[in-house]
């Protein structure tokens, strides 16, 4: 009888051990973590609307990439627009998007935020014109290149008004800001 409750004993004992017995296991993981250097935007040339007769409705300033341009997680730069009315055609020559050189972490993309618009003031005057559309080369991300920089153009639509007050007009508080920031 004693060796039948012993081994019954056992039994339940072995029993209660591997149900209840705790598996263990060991995992390694390797973390890296890689600090980009800031992004940087500098203002390299203003908007310029140039010289336009007071008869236009809408004039755009295309943002194609112009050649011979040099080349934190979020920079911000500031560009003026001007724009100057006149009461007879002088010249379109003068039409020029704003140019942006951005320099960060080599190979890296970034993304570009742009106004959706502003208002443009006469000076000495109270007369303004409203400027929209903007869009920029590369549109709404770039890429550095191996060295680190790259270049962003910008362009945008001037609204003049029919017998706009001619004058020089710019940019109220200096100017559209242009945002980029690593994607």
């Amino acid at each position: 009888m004693m060796k039948k409750i012993m081994i019954v004993i056992l039994s339940v004992f072995v029993l209660f051990e591997l149900s209840f017995s705790q598996v263990t296991a060991i995992g390694h993981i390797t973390c890296e973590v890689v600090r980009l250097e800031p992004l940087s935007i500098q203002n390299i040339s203003n908007m310029e609307f140039g010289n336009i007769k007071n008869e236009y409705n809408v004039i755009t300033i295309d943002p194609v990439f112009i050649s011979g341009i040099p080349q934190s997680a979020k920079s911000i730069s500031r560009s003026e627009i001007s724009a100057t009315i006149t009461e007879i055609e002088i010249s379109n020559q003068n039409r020029l998007p704003s140019v942006f050189k951005i320099e960060g972490k080599s190979d890296c993309t970034y993304g570009i935020s742009l106004p959706s618009c502003i208002s443009i003031k006469r000076i000495d005057g109270l007369e303004t014109m409203l400027v929209d559309g903007f869009t920029s080369c590369p549109s709404k991300e770039g890429v550095l290149n191996s060295n680190g920089n790259s270049a962003i153009s910008v362009g945008a639509t001037l609204h003049v008004g029919i017998a706009q007050t001619p004058g020089l007009y710019k940019s109220s508080q200096g100017g559209f800001d242009i945002v980029v920031n690593y994607n």
